[in-house]
């Protein structure tokens, strides 16, 4: 889900999720949520076709996602409210499209999880699905702490689970698959063998994830740890062939995108849960639960929840989409409640609402696409892509801007970006590869983190301004504390992500430096401070 700018009907994307509107400039402002109906069908907005001759109509598409379940009323189909205030209105706006289409609660009643105030370290970027408890965590968490940057919270990424693939067919336990990880069905709900041991490597056998965590809690002084899984448990599913997860009764089935996906992401239509299917289980309560609990027992304190969106995909066969986030979300608000007390779950790739109106408890959500060290032209937009995204789900959901690297081209922007962002600061730096001025600025020496107490949103001077590509615009992100305020400038023109290509584009390699004005007032925790005036240049 990225942002976009336009003026007319013919520039609201397909699969648009969130529109808001300047009626008149300054105000009033108007917003449209499409909803989900019934539990069943799915709303969306779009711009005219560009054959129409009508490029002042906006279009309301409603799809369940399975072709055998149709309809022909929907009661509650879209949400649309104003207000002088844009703050208010989505706030309020949100919350009540949420509660109607899938009984997600307002940020405001949720439990926020206690690692959010402490400095992490994510294995993802640093070591993929190649991580290890000898390569890797432990490398890792020595070399951060030797600079002076002791994480508080650890993401075990993917990697850690049992997969088919690779030796793991030939019958040893605990072996590790070395298949394309997206065409990977779960084996076990057990870690694999890279987590047999506090030193273990990729050739040893036999998990005991347990000591695997007392030691890192008890050598690095880490107060959670979390684990990655999918939505569907892993990439493609559970195993239907495998003994160790035999009882889950996993059943093959081949999934069928949506027109409105198809349109706006051609891909999936040779996705791997379309060529190769994706292993679902008759029941997902027990295994959530028995993977759950296999967890907490050996000491992880929550779940990072990934690859969520593809319920829409899997659903295509089991009623459609939003009847299977119905059933997928609920189960996992459930067992989360039930096993990692504190509300510890991060959700992750998961921006649609059949998923993001379902999160009823859980209370963290990243907003973003990954963090893309390699790609230079993601490095921007994503940035931009927390500020807005952040803004339309602040109301149900605390926004997670994702991991970084403190050795990057882009790192001072951003750890400038995490500093007013309100959301959980930590990093995926390989080990070695750190700036330890730059982690400093924002890490305490106990490893706290001084985060601010809001969402961090867009000012409303530039809610309705491109600040990626009008070579004139600056983001500006606001926040808040106790008892005073923070405003960040960035400029971050110059790349985008390119609905044409499908990929992220530098389309400006020299952005002009640009100047702007940072006032109190579209800060709405300021209005004490309205004759302070300061300039900037980006």
């Amino acid at each position: 889900m990225t942002p976009e700018w336009g003026r007319r009907a013919l520039d609201i994307p397909p699969e648009t999720q969130f529109l808001l509107l300047e009626v008149e400039e300054g105000g009033p402002y108007a917003i449209a949520l499409p909803l989900i109906d019934n539990q069943t069908f799915r709303g969306t907005l779009r711009g005219p076709r560009r054959c129409s001759a009508a490029d002042d109509e906006m279009v309301l598409r409603i799809e369940s996602g399975d072709a055998n379940v149709v309809g022909q009323n929907w009661a509650n189909a879209l949400y649309l409210a104003a207000d002088s205030d844009p703050f208010a209105l989505v706030e309020r706006a949100v919350a009540a499209a949420a509660a109607m289409s899938g009984g997600a609660k307002p940020l405001r009643e949720k439990q926020l999880p206690g690692l959010l105030d402490v400095f992490g370290w994510c294995t993802w970027d640093a070591f993929y699905s190649r991580v290890s408890a000898r390569a890797g965590l432990h490398e890792g968490l020595r070399s951060l702490i030797a600079g002076g940057a002791a994480p508080g919270f650890l993401i075990i990424d993917d990697g850690w689970q049992c997969t088919d693939g690779g030796m793991q067919t030939s019958g040893r336990k605990g072996c590790v698959a070395s298949a394309r990880d997206f065409t990977r069905r779960l084996t076990s709900i057990k870690a694999n063998s890279k987590f047999s041991s506090p030193l273990a490597g990729p050739e040893e056998y036999y998990s005991q994830l347990g000591k695997v965590v007392d030691s890192l809690k008890q050598l690095y002084g880490l107060r959670y740890i979390y684990c990655w899984h999918g939505l569907s448990c892993y990439w493609s599913g559970v195993s239907p062939y495998e003994e160790d997860v035999a009882n889950y009764n996993a059943r093959l089935v081949f999934s069928e995108p949506t027109p409105g996906l198809v349109e706006i992401e051609p891909s999936m239509a040779w996705n791997p849960s379309v060529i190769s299917g994706v292993g679902v289980v008759d029941n997902v309560r027990d295994i959530y639960s028995d993977m759950h609990a296999y967890l907490a027992a050996a000491g992880i304190n929550g779940v990072k929840v990934d690859c969520q969106a593809g319920v829409g995909l899997a659903g295509s066969t089991e009623g459609g989409g939003p009847q299977a986030a119905l059933h997928l979300n609920g189960a996992l608000e459930d067992s989360v409640a039930a096993h990692f007390p504190g509300n510890h779950c991060i959700n992750c790739m998961c921006h649609s609402t059949e998923n993001l109106y379902r999160m009823r408890d859980t209370a963290v959500v990243r907003v973003s696409d990954d963090f893309y060290p390699r790609n230079p032209a993601s490095s921007y937009p994503h940035i931009a892509a927390c500020a807005y995204n952040g803004f339309f789900l602040s109301a149900i959901m605390h926004p997670d801007w994702d991991m970084f690297q403190s050795k990057h081209p882009a790192a001072t922007a951003h750890a400038a970006a995490r500093a007013v962002s309100g959301a959980a600061v930590y990093v995926s730096d390989y080990p070695g590869q750190h700036d330890f001025d730059l982690l400093k600025s924002l890490v305490l020496p106990g490893g706290g983190v001084l985060r601010a107490a809001l969402p961090g949103r867009p000012t409303a001077d530039c809610l309705f301004t491109d600040v990626l590509r009008d070579n004139k615009s600056v983001l500006k992100v606001w926040n808040a504390n106790a008892c005073n305020a923070v405003v960040g400038a960035f400029n971050l023109q110059g790349s985008s992500w390119d609905r044409t290509r499908r990929q992220y584009r530098i389309h400006n390699s020299k952005p002009p430096t640009l100047k702007t004005e940072v006032l109190p007032s579209p800060c709405p925790v300021l209005p004490a401070l309205t004759n302070a005036h300061y300039q900037f240049a980006c």
